[in-house]
């Protein structure tokens, strides 16, 4: 019986992290298919002061910098987990969208 509940609840995060990846998609559809999602930064400078802006806002979203990726090609690393609500996701992405304009 414990396992059977175990499966389900595991099923169930499963199921909530999907959800979570749908609605990031339907906001930035060039996104990836799995909870690891990226979005381009323009530069090491850039991309940490996006991410601490993000930190002040509750979100713990880490860049990914040259020397450690190419550079040109740095990165902020969003990881999408179940204890994530929909309502935190619908404000990170229009945090996101804000600050692409």
């Amino acid at each position: 019986m414990q396992i059977h509940k175990y499966s389900q609840a595991i099923l169930g995060e499963r199921n909530h992290i999907q959800s979570l990846v749908r609605l990031y998609l339907d906001s930035i559809p060039n996104g990836s298919k799995t909870h690891i999602q990226s979005i381009p930064a323009k530069g090491n400078k850039a991309g940490k002061e996006f991410a601490q802006k993000l930190a002040k806002e509750g979100f713990d979203v880490r860049p990914l910098l040259s020397p450690s990726v190419q550079r040109g090609k740095e990165v902020l690393r969003i990881s999408l987990h179940a204890f994530n609500t929909k309502n935190e996701l619908k404000t990170l992405l229009d945090l996101i969208k804000t600050s692409m304009k």
